[in-house]
């Protein structure tokens, strides 16, 4: 029973139990009492009329007395101290001369026998007369209501218990059981815990209290998750511009070192290409007019390095809104790149069928695109695939390139738009093109970045939309 019902339940049934049981015991006895008490008052008056009928109506010479049942008498001669006629129960001492009767009640628990004592003269001579009432009948009597009193007493002890027992568990315990239940329900993730009424106005008082806890709590949460989704907002955006600020002092700096080298170099290699063309020309062998010209492509590629010096330090200073058409540009882009041989072993798929018109300049997309398609097709095998897809979110346009190249390693992949990176061997790149690509992307508004998946890498670029 502790198990199933709690040790208070348990402890209130056994308190139940007695309490009842007790309260049973006590009412019968009192009720005994009560009873007994008005028969005892009634006895001693009867015994009182038998001695005033007496001194009213002397007996008779035979000294005999004929009582109602239950009740024994005694003449005794106070002279002769000795019993006449009736019980002999009086000794010799207690045959004496009293003024007045003199009514003794035993002390019984239950019905004691009353005994009644008075002088009265008869033909002539002082006796003294002894009237005793005993209560065997009615003591026989509540015996055998004792005994039928039992089962009535066992079936009302039984009921009273459950009755008081059913009133407790419905106005304590089940509430109580109730609160604890709901209790244990609320957890980190489980607040929205609420009690319904009891109809019990104490225990509606302290499920209002619990509601409304919980109402605050779940409320407290709530403003919590917003303030903490708010700061990682604002974390995310102090990074950003903490990043922004750290990539645009490193653009500056390479910017201007680029765009004075740029300018140092660029005149004197202009005019070393203008005297290999003219050795060219006028070279005697074709031995002479072959070693002149790999020194012309080599020189040449350093005049492509500068140039992709120039594009990198104007990146951040042109200004002016242009406008130009994502289709036609990639289209373009797709045209320009297919005769090449690099591009033979390697399916480009274009699903750009979209024709809005992005803020940018046609040819800075066109330089932003090709170079991640270029870094594509390096990364990539032969037979590989490079797939153009895109989508509009809102006022923007994402154009995506995705690659089988299998994709950034994670301890580089903070420094894929820093200038000078690359991954590529020697002279096969300068490390400059994501990084122009992402600073005329950020010039214009947009954003570059890139994510990786089982076969590769995807990288999007964010264009906001003309008129968006």
């Amino acid at each position: 029973m502790t198990n199933k019902f709690g040790k208070i339940s348990a402890e209130l049934i056994y308190g139940i139990f007695l309490l009842t049981l007790l309260s049973i015991i006590i009412t019968f006895i009192a009720t005994i009492k009560i009873v007994e008490k008005q028969r005892i008052e009634i006895e001693v008056f009867n015994l009182q009329k038998i001695f005033y009928d007496l001194e009213k109506n002397p007996i008779d010479n035979n000294l005999k007395l004929y009582l109602p049942g239950g009740i024994a008498y005694g003449i005794y001669d106070i002279e002769k101290k000795t019993n006449i006629s009736g019980i002999d129960s009086l000794s010799k001492d207690d045959i004496k001369w009293r003024e007045g009767m003199d009514i003794e009640v035993e002390k019984d628990f239950l019905y004691p026998s009353i005994t009644a004592k008075k002088v009265i003269y008869l033909t002539g001579r002082p006796y003294l007369i002894f009237l005793k009432r005993d209560f065997d009948a009615e003591k026989n009597s509540l015996r055998s209501i004792i005994i039928l009193f039992i089962p009535f007493g066992l079936i009302s002890l039984v009921t009273l218990t459950l009755f008081t027992f059913a009133y407790y568990r419905k106005r304590f315990l089940v509430p109580f059981e109730n609160l604890k239940k709901a209790y244990k329900s609320v957890s980190e993730d489980n607040i929205t815990v609420r009690i319904d009424k009891s109809n019990v106005k104490e225990w509606d008082l302290i499920y209002d209290q619990f509601n409304e806890m919980m109402e605050k709590i779940e409320s407290y949460k709530n403003k919590l998750e917003h303030n903490i989704e708010e700061l990682k907002k604002i974390n995310l955006a102090l990074k950003s511009a903490q990043e922004e600020i750290i990539f645009s002092e490193k653009m500056a700096t390479v910017g201007r070192l680029s765009a004075g080298l740029a300018h140092e170099i660029g005149n004197p290699l202009t005019s070393i290409m203008g005297y290999i063309s003219y050795l060219k020309e006028n070279a005697k062998s074709d031995e002479e007019r072959e070693i002149l010209d790999l020194i012309f492509r080599e020189t040449e590629r350093i005049n492509r390095i500068i140039r992709d010096l120039l594009n990198f330090a104007r990146s951040k200073n042109e200004g002016g809104v242009s406008v130009c058409n994502v289709r036609d540009v990639i289209e373009d882009i797709i045209r320009l790149l297919a005769p090449q041989k690099d591009f033979k072993n390697i399916e480009l798929i274009n699903n750009v069928s979209e024709g809005k018109a992005v803020i940018f300049s046609t040819e800075e997309l066109k330089q932003v695109l090709l170079n991640i398609i270029i870094n594509a097709v390096d990364a990539s095998r032969d037979g590989g695939k490079i797939q153009i897809d895109y989508q509009i979110e809102e006022d923007n346009f994402i154009i995506s390139v995705t690659d089988e190249g299998g994709g950034i390693p994670d301890e580089i992949a903070d420094k894929i738009f820093d200038p000078f990176f690359t991954t590529k061997p020697v002279g096969k790149g300068t490390g400059l093109g994501l990084s122009v690509a992402h600073s005329l992307v950020t010039k214009y508004g947009g954003k570059i970045y890139f994510k990786n998946y089982d076969r590769g890498c995807i990288f999007f670029v964010r264009l906001k939309i003309f008129g968006g």
